[in-house]
């Protein structure tokens, strides 16, 4: 491992570690699972095809 990957684990590590970041991550998870998610049939022409 170099020291630039060590560093970037930390960060990863610090990111994660975050009360708030884990927080809207369950929030996420849990929209998912409710079944309110947002379907993007064409990413190549995002707000027109939105629904």
């Amino acid at each position: 491992m170099t020291s630039a990957e060590k560093i970037d684990q930390n960060e990863t590590d610090d990111y994660f570690a975050n009360p708030l970041v884990i927080e809207a991550i369950e929030r996420g998870k849990a929209d998912i699972e409710a079944g309110r998610v947002t379907t993007i049939p064409d990413p190549k022409n995002i707000w027109d095809t939105i629904q």
